[in-house]
């Protein structure tokens, strides 16, 4: 796939889920956690898994986040009553969290992809051996 097609259609994805995971987050407050941390990061997972080159996932990962957060911070200053400006280091924190988890990730993802071959012959072989050991 090129490049800049992989880049679009995985940013727009990748830019659509964010948000989406952000309002589960508030509408469902037991589920904030998942919506915060578990959501973006399982998307990263998908992002590096999908794409070939590394360099693309990480361009993906920081406009992304720099756009999400950009506009999670005006909305804030639109909606607070400029009492946004207070939660500056906040949203600095969970960008550099999420750039530096997602960036990890999405490492994950391309080497899951290139070598899922051999990761399967490892899970089947530790599943052999869990047996052998659960039936002695």
């Amino acid at each position: 796939m090129n490049s800049r097609l992989a880049f679009v259609i995985l940013g727009s994805f990748y830019f659509f889920v964010l948000p989406v995971s952000y309002l589960l987050g508030f509408l469902y407050p037991f589920f904030t956690p998942h919506g915060w941390l578990l959501i973006p990061v399982i998307a990263n997972f998908f992002v590096g898994y999908l794409v070939k080159e590394v360099d693309t996932a990480i361009k993906i990962i920081i406009a992304c986040l720099s756009l999400n957060t950009g506009i999670v911070f005006g909305g804030m200053c639109v909606s607070a009553d400029y009492d946004a400006l207070l939660s500056i280091p906040f949203l600095t924190s969970y960008y550099i969290l999420h750039v530096v988890l997602g960036v990890a990730v999405s490492l994950m993802g391309t080497a899951v992809r290139e070598y899922r071959d051999d990761t399967i012959v490892v899970c089947v072989h530790l599943v052999k051996k869990i047996k052998q050991i659960v039936e002695r």
